[in-house]
């Protein structure tokens, strides 16, 4: 009564491996990408492939389930895959072979020809084991008509119209095309190329051909009437064209039978090319700047965006020349198209401001000085918008009424001071800190002084304060004033009308008035403009 211990044996069944790749191999165009999938029947099983044609192994490149490759060249796919169980399926394998676009060329193309005269056509694929389908009755070919390997020639002698494709061997067929032959006893000539707008520089070699060889042509290349003691050339000529030209032509046959005359003429012009002047950089906002835009022939169409979008023929446009006045950044695009239609290239010119901060400040100095004086500046604000000048600083400019001025670019506050370029207290004022655009420095008086010391009795202004008319009062009748600011600076000057001044477009603020009477005296008197 004694038992053994219990043995398990487990018996697994799966899928045999496989896998499945799509689209299968065949021929497609050169320049297309084939996306090819390989998928494992079992998603966990890993799938081993090569894209050389050479066998896998376990050691190929591998991927688990699923695997995509983009194929744009020719390529032998190989691939199997191994399922959990270490069971490989068998190796699958397909071609993506690419081949070029099916077409075919035609030569010589379709025209006029004698009658009598034999036209050796010679249809040829673009690819030599593509197939040629083709008809000379005009209908349409078809895979059922007529067809050759590669090339094929054909004899015309007839009217004709001639109408062929090629088919690759991927099964790819190119577009129909159609050449016609006809052929007549009236001669006629043909002109090649036709005449036309060409470029200044060009070399335009036009061929002159008989529609029977034995055939005269005669031509003209001034635009006068060609005859039979113009110029002369058998069965065909060739005429080299540099310059703007009206060519004449027709031509006799040996039955001395004449063709009609056929005209072309060859225009030359300069290459379309603009300028924009002046060119695109950094602008200092407030600022306008005039551009001018230039075709370089006059009859040329300008075309122009403002925005940074490229132009085109539905754009903004003008004829030779354009003027815009650009106050804002501006991104400016432009070409031009000549008569011919030829078009140049696009310009661009960026056109950008920027705000530039400008600090003026005024000094009169003492009468005593007899040099220019100089300004020092130092601890610009904002920090680093200036360098710190050196002592005793830069020159000023002569101003109106003893003062000078000096323009500062970039700060918005300075510390100053006024010399005569020496120091001492005599020669120099004081250090005036923080000082912004407009302030204004007299060495020699205050206006508040002046007030007290020099307004008499005799002189009465009002209202006081005041907001738009300034009354005089006085026993002269006043012939001159001056407006002056609390630093010092005149800020307007003129001719009292009725013993009165408009102040209404004067800021709320503290001022003087320097009124002159016919009697040559003068009065100072300090009003309050609300």
């Amino acid at each position: 009564n004694v038992s053994s211990a219990v043995k398990t044996e487990v018996y697994s069944f799966s899928s045999t491996p496989d896998l499945s790749i799509s689209p299968a191999g065949g021929i497609f165009a050169i320049g297309n990408t084939v996306n090819v999938i390989l998928t494992a029947n079992v998603n966990t099983s890993t799938i081993y492939y090569t894209t050389d044609g050479t066998e896998p192994t376990t050691a190929s490149s591998s991927a688990i389930g699923t695997k995509s490759l983009a194929i744009t060249a020719n390529t032998t796919l190989k691939a199997f895959v191994k399922n959990v169980a270490n069971m490989s399926s068998v190796v699958k394998t397909e071609v993506y072979s690419f081949s070029s676009t099916p077409d075919l060329s035609i030569s010589p193309a379709g025209g006029t020809f004698a009658i009598g005269n034999t036209v050796n056509v010679i249809l040829t694929a673009n690819v030599n084991t593509s197939t040629i389908y083709y008809t000379t009755d005009g209908t349409e070919p078809t895979t059922a008509s007529s067809s050759a390997i590669g090339t094929k020639s054909l004899s015309m002698t007839a009217n004709t119209t001639l109408k062929a494709f090629v088919k690759n061997v991927a099964n790819v067929s190119s577009a129909v095309k159609t050449e016609v032959y006809s052929f007549s006893s009236t001669p006629v000539v043909n002109i090649s190329p036709v005449g036309g707008s060409f470029t200044t520089g060009d070399t335009v070699n036009v061929v002159l051909t008989a529609s029977a060889n034995t055939s005269t042509i005669y031509y003209t290349i001034d635009g006068t009437e060609p005859t039979t003691a113009s110029n002369s050339s058998v069965g065909s000529k060739l005429l080299v064209i540099t310059a703007n030209t009206t060519l004449k032509a027709f031509v006799v046959n040996t039955a001395n039978t004449s063709s009609v005359m056929k005209t072309e003429v060859y225009s030359f012009s300069a290459a379309p090319d603009l300028t924009i002047a002046p060119a695109g950089g950094s602008f200092t906002t407030g600022n306008t700047v005039n551009v001018v835009l230039t075709a370089n022939v006059n009859t040329s169409t300008i075309y122009y965006t403002t925005d940074g979008t490229e132009p085109t023929t539905a754009s903004s446009s003008v004829i030779g020349t354009k003027s815009l006045s650009i106050t804002a950044n501006t991104t400016l695009k432009a070409f031009v198209k000549n008569l011919g239609n030829v078009s140049s290239a696009v310009k661009t010119e960026v056109y950008s401001f920027t705000s530039v901060n400008v600090l003026t400040v005024y000094f009169k100095p003492p009468t005593s000085w007899t040099v220019v004086p100089k300004v020092q500046y130092w601890n610009a604000i904002p920090e680093g918008s200036i360098v710190n000048s050196v002592w005793p600083g830069s020159a000023m400019v002569a101003d109106l009424n003893g003062f000078y001025k000096y323009t500062i670019v970039g700060p918005t506050s300075v510390n100053l001071i006024f010399s005569n370029g020496s120091t001492g207290a005599n020669n120099q004022t004081a250090e005036l800190l923080n000082k912004t655009d407009g302030y204004s420095f007299s060495w020699e008086e205050t206006l508040g002084n002046i007030e007290n010391e020099r307004v008499e009795n005799l002189v009465t202004i009002y209202p006081n304060p005041a907001s738009d008319i300034l009354h005089i009062s006085s026993d002269s009748h006043s012939v001159f004033y001056q407006i002056i600011e609390m630093h010092g600076r005149v800020l307007r000057e003129g001719i009292p009308v009725n013993n009165t001044i408009d102040v209404s477009s004067l800021n709320e603020g503290i001022y003087v008035v320097k009124i002159k009477f016919e009697n040559e005296r003068q009065y100072y008197k300090k009003f309050i403009k609300k």
